[in-house]
């Protein structure tokens, strides 16, 4: 594989060679580190196996109409099992119904299961292309090309003969433009892409027709190495040319009552990852040895219950390649911590290092515990965590909340993400969900999307609601390795209430105010102490040795 940057053209490859070379686990012998495989192929593929095994009703050129609750009945309660409707008139109830229906999954609505995420505001561009010869470096050794533009990737992926799969993610308008442009002119901007320049393309980009022309002239004048670059297309399918929105989803659960969501259904990664029909061929295997299990052991396989390893197993592994997928397509990570990150992690331009601001949808809550921080093993302190708002609404708190949470994000530059996202993952320890959310400049510039964990109520260290009066105590009391818990909770209110007009936390201001009286009270009843204590008569000055082993004694 082929990897260059459009502006400085700056290079590296994959092979079987930089697979060895990363540590003892890879393969000795030389072997293939990806294959494309067309989806026409793997359908057949698994159609032909279920025809082989049998026991399986196929309802062809049928769609799912409607899904809804069954009802209770004298001789059947299906009050909880999904009945779907379809359009040949036939009526089924499921016992487990897995929701595998795409990024829009009518399964997912039904079992009202949120999905967050965003787009990207880029479009990818798809097509199949014919080049100049078979190329691919020879039969049996095929090579991907993909360029870094400014504007986003364009990526030539080797297909049998002299075919290849095109994905250019580009602006949803020029995504536009270039469907509309003739096969001719369509070509020659896909050779462009891969040879011309970043300001060739800007100028190519704002003709309504003409590129071929253009391009070749183009061509002469730009020294390129032919040998480190794909061949020439010459020829487009037709009708293969189209686009779709780059997006990143993921769901809130996988699980339901009797539904279970798998592929796009449950998360929506980056085209650039190369990872989508991986994950869902993963969350099939997965939900195959769950029910594999829970037949064996007599569960019902469509309970809450028997689901859940397949839950835990494939989130947490979902979850950590979205946010691997996510940095590598943004170049550059934006992390939002409660309020600090360590400053030899960001970005060296202070302008760049910290953005006040605001996320919305979630909570801040001092309902961690912490061992390791502002507590012990022994004697866990408290920090504050961000929690789900549809998660905290379902809880009984003694405080209301905001819309708004206020923070800092900081600019990781692409070299320090590897680092970082390790760094986070021990400082963040486990049971976190790793979410991106717009952020919202103070200065109500445009959003960026930001990284932020979340806490989940599976993680040992979330303690849930706490009794306001009896947290504050133990704040008071608690202190670990990075010093006084008291002092991160003051030093947190002190720096939120810095951040911007509307920036203050009710939450965190009610425990300062109650930490402050208890504190009150303490010296009060000290000071008293103290009074009583000492009242035995008036004070002199000692005179002599006897009489100082007088008042000793």
């Amino acid at each position: 594989m082929q990897v260059w940057d459009g502006v400085s053209d700056a290079r590296i490859s994959f092979d079987w060679d930089t697979a060895r070379s990363l540590g003892p686990r890879q393969p000795t012998q030389p072997t293939t580190i990806a294959y494309m495989i067309e989806n026409v192929n793997t359908v057949s593929a698994l159609l032909g196996r279920l025809e082989e095994l049998g026991g399986v009703d196929i309802f062809s050129s049928t769609k799912v109409e409607s899904i809804n609750l069954g009802t209770d009945t004298e001789k059947l309660d299906l009050s909880s099992w999904p009945v779907l409707s379809l359009s040949n008139g036939k009526t089924l109830a499921a016992r487990l119904l897995v929701g595998a229906d795409g990024a829009n999954s009518p399964v997912r609505t039904f079992a009202g299961i949120p999905s967050r995420g965003f787009d990207y505001g880029r479009h990818g561009v798809v097509a199949t292309l014919k080049l100049s010869g078979p190329g691919w470096g020879g039969p049996d050794h095929k090579i991907a090309y993909q360029r870094f533009l400014p504007t986003g990737p364009i990526a030539m992926l080797p297909m049998p003969g002299n075919l290849a799969t095109l994905v250019w993610s580009t602006t949803p308008e020029r995504a536009a433009k270039l469907k509309s442009l003739s096969s001719i002119d369509f070509i020659s901007m896909v050779n462009a892409g891969f040879r011309l320049s970043p300001t060739d393309l800007e100028y190519l980009h704002t003709l309504s027709s003409g590129q071929e022309e253009e391009v070749a002239w183009r061509e002469k004048h730009t020294p390129t190495n032919e040998k480190s670059l794909p061949l020439h297309v010459t020829d487009v399918q037709a009708g293969s040319v189209a686009s779709f929105p780059l997006r990143m989803r993921h769901a809130d659960t996988y699980t339901g009552e009797r539904v279970a969501l798998v592929g796009d259904a449950a998360h929506t990664i980056h085209p650039l990852a190369g990872q989508g029909l991986n994950q869902g061929q993963g969350d099939a295997a997965a939900l195959v040895r769950t029910i594999s299990h829970a037949v064996q052991t007599g569960q019902d396989i469509g309970s809450t219950l028997a689901l859940e390893s397949y839950n835990s197993e494939r989130y947490a592994e979902n979850n950590a390649m979205l946010g691997e997928s996510d940095l590598e397509a943004t170049a550059t990570l934006w992390y939002t911590p409660l309020l600090n990150a360590p400053s030899f992690h960001v970005a060296k331009r202070k302008s760049d290092q910290r953005v006040p601001g605001y996320i919305e949808g979630y909570v801040r809550r001092f309902w961690q515990a912490s061992e390791d921080h502002r507590g012990t093993p022994e004697a866990p302190g408290r920090v504050a965590t961000l929690i789900d708002r549809a998660h905290w609404e379902t809880l009984t708190d003694h405080h209301e909340s905001t819309e708004r949470v206020w923070g800092a994000a900081y600019h990781i530059p692409a070299a320090k993400v590897p680092e970082v996202r390790e760094y986070l993952d021990i400082r963040e320890i486990n049971g976190y969900s790793i979410q991106f959310t717009p952020f919202v400049r103070a200065d109500a510039s445009k959003p960026i999307n930001t990284l932020v964990y979340i806490g989940l109520p599976s993680n040992p260290q979330f303690l849930g609601p706490q009794d306001p009066d009896a947290l504050a105590r133990h704040i008071l009391k608690s202190r670990g390795p990075s010093g006084e818990n008291r002092e991160y909770l003051f030093q947190l209110e002190e720096a939120l209430n810095e951040l911007g007009d509307g920036s203050r936390d009710t939450h965190i201001s009610d425990l300062v105010r109650r930490c402050r009286e208890i504190e009150k009270e303490k010296d009060a009843e000290l000071e008293v102490d103290v009074t009583v204590n000492g009242a035995c008569g008036p004070l002199h000055k000692v005179e002599g040795t006897e009489e100082q082993e007088e008042v000793e004694r």
